[in-house]
């Protein structure tokens, strides 16, 4: 995140979500925010704790333990929805448009007023999800791809 009106943007809606938020800063970015000058307006915000970056296990980890997901990246978001756990994109286009149709995914720009309200809505109502309807396979790929394989040798002998 390189822009400073984008980065006051997504503080000023994180500041109004009614949830502590979790934001695992990348080191780039936490120096982008010192070069702007919005260290000072980072730590005013009550709800928000910065933590170093974490692995994949880690951040797997925060998403289950999460009751919605702020992001602007891809892969985020699917993680999201296949944990089943609500999200809001803060950008204009998705790649993921599945997760868009069935409920899991709000894109919001950067609209501040749009960002804290979704997520204030998601968390005080909750999420219409049709998380049954998962697109994306039941997990258990490895195995089919296993059977047909064993299959495959078994018949070759």
């Amino acid at each position: 995140m390189d822009d400073k009106e984008r980065l006051r943007y997504i503080l000023s809606a994180v500041s109004r979500i009614k949830t502590k938020v979790v934001f695992p800063i990348h080191p780039r970015t936490k120096e982008n925010l010192a070069l702007c000058g919005l260290m000072d307006f980072i730590q005013q915000i009550g709800n928000l704790v910065l933590i170093q970056p974490v692995g994949y296990l880690d951040f797997i980890h925060l998403i289950s333990e999460s009751q919605l997901v702020l992001t602007d990246s891809g892969g985020v978001q699917k993680e999201a929805f296949l944990m089943k756990k609500p999200c809001l994109t803060i950008r204009q286009r998705t790649e993921w448009v599945e997760t868009i149709e069935l409920g899991g995914n709000i894109l919001v720009g950067l609209d501040t007023e749009r960002i804290a309200t979704e997520a204030n809505k998601i968390l005080d109502y909750g999420a219409e999800v049709k998380w049954s309807q998962n697109p994306f396979g039941d997990g258990r790929s490895a195995d089919r791809i296993y059977n047909i394989v064993l299959n495959y040798l078994s018949n070759r002998k």
